[in-house]
């Protein structure tokens, strides 16, 4: 504070102590002749207070030795211990995030259930049978007994049906849910200064892990059912989520166990099954070391698979957005509402694959042959040009690693046949025809042979078929099913393995001409296009990737 030369402070601030010196007298006084508030309302207004502050640090553990990396290096760190192979790792925090309504808490149910006997359920299989304990907070026991049931007789682990299989008495071993529904079941919620505390249900669920770990039955996988149930913060906060995040890693730490639990989808996500985003804070999907999402068909779905508008909503997409120790599922998971509700593992991938390779074969009928490693190498123009228009009919088809299997499924149903013939280089190489196209030329299309009435005898002593019917008999012979007889593709395709004789063999194979002689467009294969053939998605994405 300024002082003049005589060492005295300014008369103006002078007065202002000297006013501020009478008015804490005056204060003094008068709390001195005021009996002030009761000690027990003093004490427990001095207990918030304290509890709002940090205690000293206390070394209450040895302090931290150096620990060399040399240990990582010299030993194998050995296989991850998988709860369901490639799906969710052991020992972690995992979340499964979806729209009410959606089926989650029956996938939740079906999941404990394959756990608990070892049983796999559609892409969830596990290496043995684990103890998983379930916490609903939202279903009533009720609710809980129903749809337990429902799930356990719709998997075939209990019932009538299964008697004597012995997976029964593994599940009522394994398996244990409790309804907290009208309980305290806020496993972390805020101290008196409002800062992020567990809770007394937090310990009493803890000592109770232990308690069954005592007894020889230590639980494997806790299921929480839905986390806003148990977490009384602010979702929206990212250290308040984090403290969540870090509340059950300290129950999966201390008595080594997975921790998966449900949670809602954002407001307004998932009307088409394109947002999957969690609700709240970054942090709650940040903090997981697993996350699936389980939502509604995309439009781009229904397109792709030809389902029906009405039945679009009988189906659920399950995806792994998040997977920190392995790689990301290749595809999605699928699965259908099936009876009571509970979730069935579809592949609906196989209907699409034959309706590809259909889509293929029509497609080669006027732009193949084409040589195998070349489509499926997008090399040259002809292969550029199949490729793009199998992805105006199918948006989603990935070429790199979709594509070889729509050419091993049109092979297998006789929709595409393979021959090997010479490349310009002198090597053999594989190429790709439609079968149809050469049942035709072989009924007399091309000129060299004859068209024969229906029912008279070729020179092979058989007897001859029209072009269309020689076709559908030539995918029937050719995949397997002509009276559970495999046919020697030579006999049904002559042209395709007389190649020599037709002087094919000295010469690349060209492209076939789209119009024969006689100026008449041939006719596909197929009197209408294949489900899904002309409904591509203007923005596809590349695939090739």
């Amino acid at each position: 504070m300024p002082e003049n030369k005589t060492g005295r402070l300014p008369a103006t601030l002078q007065n202002s102590q000297n006013q501020s010196t009478t008015r804490g007298a005056g204060l003094q006084a008068l709390l001195a002749n005021e009996p002030g508030l009761p000690a027990d309302d003093l004490a427990a207004i001095r207990s918030q207070v304290e509890a709002g502050r940090l205690e000293p640090p206390t070394p209450t553990r040895p302090l931290m030795p150096w620990e060399s990396v040399g240990r990582f290096l010299d030993t194998d760190p050995g296989p991850v211990d998988w709860l369901f192979r490639d799906m969710i790792p052991a020992g972690v925090v995992s979340a499964l995030v979806a729209k009410g309504g959606s089926g989650k808490s029956f996938l939740l149910i079906q999941i404990a259930a394959a756990a608990a006997t070892g049983e796999p359920f559609g892409p969830f299989i596990p290496g043995k049978p684990r103890r998983v304990l379930l916490l609903a907070g939202e279903d009533p026991t009720d609710v809980l007994h129903r749809r337990i049931r429902a799930a356990a007789v719709g998997m075939k682990l209990a019932g009538p049906g299964v008697a004597g299989t012995g997976v029964e008495p593994v599940l009522r071993a394994n398996f244990a849910a409790v309804s907290l529904v009208g309980e305290d079941r806020v496993l972390i919620g805020r101290d008196p200064a409002g800062n992020p505390a567990t809770s007394p249900t937090f310990a009493w669920l803890s000592e109770s892990l232990g308690a069954m770990a005592a007894a020889g039955k230590p639980v494997d996988l806790l299921l929480v059912d839905p986390m806003a149930r148990f977490f009384g913060l602010d979702e929206n906060d990212n250290g308040h989520a984090t403290a969540f995040i870090a509340c059950l890693e300290e129950l999966a730490k201390k008595h080594a166990l997975t921790v998966l639990f449900a949670h809602h989808v954002a407001k307004g996500a998932g009307k088409d099954g394109s947002d999957l985003t969690g609700r709240g804070a970054s942090a709650i999907g940040d903090g997981c070391r697993f996350v699936m999402s389980l939502s509604d068909l995309k439009d781009a779905d229904i397109r792709q698979f030809g389902i029906d508008q009405a039945d679009r909503y009988a189906y659920v997409c399950l995806q792994t957005p998040k997977v920190n120790h392995a790689a990301r599922a290749g595809k999605d998971l699928y699965f259908r509402r099936g009876r009571h509700g509970i979730l069935e593992p579809v592949e609906l991938d196989t209907g699409i694959r034959l309706r590809q390779a259909d889509a293929l074969a029509d497609i080669l009928a006027e732009d193949g042959p084409i040589p195998e490693r070349a489509l499926l190498k997008g090399e040259g123009k002809d292969a550029k040009t199949i490729r793009k228009a199998l992805r105006d009919a199918f948006p989603r088809l990935s070429m790199a690693l979709e594509l070889p299997l729509v050419v091993t499924v049109g092979v297998e149903a006789g929709k595409i046949v393979r021959t090997e013939e010479p490349a310009a280089n002198g090597k053999v190489s594989t190429v790709l025809r439609n079968p149809c196209i050469e049942a035709k030329k072989t009924a007399g299309n091309n000129g060299k042979q004859p068209v024969e009435p229906k029912g008279t005898t070729g020179s092979n002593g058989k007897k001859n078929l029209p072009a269309e019917e020689s076709c559908v008999e030539a995918e029937k012979m050719a995949a397997g099913r002509n009276h559970g007889k495999n046919a020697d593709p030579a006999e049904i395709f002559p042209a395709v393995f007389s190649c020599a004789d037709a002087g094919l063999r000295a010469k690349k194979p060209q492209r076939e001409n789209s119009t024969p002689t006689g100026g008449e467009k041939p006719s596909r294969c197929f009197s209408t296009p294949p489900s899904g053939l002309g409904s591509g998605d203007p923005a596809r994405r590349s695939n090739d990737a």
